[in-house]
C-alpha cells in the first residue's frame, strides 16, 4: 500500500509539474520535434541561477540583437550545445561568435535531442526562412550513436540511419499512436518502450 501510495504521488508530482512548466518542444511529424515558437520562460542552469530561455517566432532560440543590415548570415545547426537552455543568452558560443565577426547576423537553429540527421532535413525549411549565407553544423560525438537511434527519451520518434551492409539507409520516423501524449506524460520513455515491444509482437504474427 505504501509503495502505491508513493507511487502515485510521484506521478501526481510529475503531472503537475508537466502542467506547471510544459515542454518547450513539440512533435514533428518531419523532424521528430522542434522548440516551441514563442514561449519564453526561465530555466533552472547547473550552478543554480535561473537564466532566461526565449524562442522566437521561428522557432529558435532567441539571441541578443544582432547587426540591422548585416553584411552576411549564418545558419548555425546542431542539438542542446547550440540551443543552449542552460545558459543565458548572452553566454551561447552561438552569441560569442556574433561578437567576434562584426556585422555578421547569426541564427542558433540548434533542437536539444536533435541528431545530425534531423538537423539536416530542417535544412530546406530553415533555408527558406532565414536565407543564410553560410551554414555552420555543429556535430559533438554522441551524434553519431543519435544519428541510429530511431527515438530518443521523453521526446519520441525521430528519423534515423540504419547500417544494412555496405549501405547506410535512411529511414523515416516510426510515430508510435500515443505520439501526441507522449511530451508530457509520466514515464515517457517506459510506455514508449512498451509501446514498440508491442507493436514488434504483433508484427511477428
Amino acid at each position: 500500500v505504501l509503495f502505491r501510495s508513493v507511487v502515485l504521488v510521484e506521478l501526481g508530482l510529475r503531472g503537475w509539474n508537466a502542467l506547471r512548466h510544459p515542454s518547450p518542444y513539440t512533435l514533428d511529424d518531419e523532424l521528430g520535434w522542434r522548440l516551441v515558437p514563442g514561449i519564453a520562460r526561465t530555466l533552472p542552469a547547473p550552478d543554480g541561477r535561473s537564466v532566461p530561455f526565449a524562442v522566437d517566432g521561428d522557432g529558435h532560440r532567441q539571441l541578443p540583437p544582432g547587426p540591422v543590415t548585416p553584411t552576411a548570415r549564418v545558419l548555425v545547426l546542431g542539438d542542446s550545445f547550440v540551443q543552449g537552455s542552460e545558459v543565458a543568452p548572452e553566454e551561447l558560443f552561438v552569441s560569442d561568435c556574433a561578437r567576434r565577426l562584426d556585422g555578421v547576423a547569426f541564427t542558433a537553429a540548434g533542437v536539444g535531442g536533435w541528431s545530425t540527421l534531423q538537423a539536416l532535413r530542417s535544412l530546406s525549411r530553415e533555408f527558406a526562412r532565414a536565407r543564410p549565407d553560410h551554414v555552420l553544423l555543429v556535430v559533438y560525438d554522441n551524434d553519431f550513436a543519435d544519428n541510429l537511434m530511431p527515438y530518443f527519451s521523453g521526446l519520441g520518434a525521430r528519423p534515423y540511419l540504419r547500417v544494412q551492409g555496405e549501405a547506410v539507409v535512411e529511414c523515416e520516423a516510426e510515430p508510435q499512436t500515443f505520439a501526441p501524449f507522449l511530451l508530457p506524460l509520466p514515464l515517457a520513455s517506459f510506455w514508449y518502450e512498451q509501446d514498440r515491444k508491442s507493436t514488434r509482437l504483433n508484427s511477428s504474427h
